[in-house]
């Protein structure tokens, strides 16, 4: 007697598993949508790109320069657990296809318009505007770069400017911000 209770409690067991695994997926959907999400992970850190990009690059028998402009554009997302600064690190002028750099020196030359972090609260925007070149006696000119580079840069088709950032949130760790591609003026 004993093993018929048994064998009936397991029946029922497997008899009320079996409506459980029928309505399993279905619960499951209605909690996973009634949980909080905190989003994506622009939702909470700072993201950003490269825009409005011109840039020129010149050859002359001498020296070979390179000037223009972009914009660099941040934000902090509205769900940030705190206000953040960010520096900017480097610029990179990139060969779009495959990243590597085109530039002999590896990094471009830019003017910023100050040296200051960009302070950004959570839910911030900004826009930081940068001119390609150097400055010299107090104004923004060309940039001086390799001669080979004249070749590098035309010979690479399209181009990326790229950007490596730093925020104090996340404990200065790097970002890297990419403009779309592009074939500079005077190749």
């Amino acid at each position: 007697m004993r093993g018929r209770a048994s064998e009936g409690d397991q029946h029922g067991e497997v008899a009320d598993m079996s409506r459980w695994n029928r309505y399993a997926p279905a619960c499951a959907w209605v909690l996973a949508l009634a949980m909080p999400s905190c989003g994506s992970k622009d939702a909470v850190a700072v993201s950003g790109g490269i825009g409005n990009v011109e840039m020129s690059i010149a050859q002359g028998s001498l020296v070979t320069t390179i000037q223009g402009k972009f914009d660099v554009y941040l934000e902090l997302g509205s769900r940030a657990s705190s206000p953040t600064d960010v520096t900017f690190a480097e610029f990179s002028l990139l060969k779009a296809t495959d990243h590597t750099p085109v530039l002999a020196k590896g990094t471009l030359s830019v003017v910023a318009p100050s040296s200051a972090p960009v302070h950004l609260a959570p839910g911030d925007k900004t826009t930081v505007a940068f001119q390609i070149g150097d400055v010299r006696n107090g104004a923004t000119v060309p940039a001086e770069v390799s001669q080979g580079d004249y070749q590098s840069v035309c010979g690479a088709g399209q181009v990326v400017i790229t950007a490596t950032i730093h925020d104090s949130a996340s404990g200065a760790a790097s970002t890297q911000l990419s403009s779309p591609a592009f074939t500079p003026s005077g190749c």
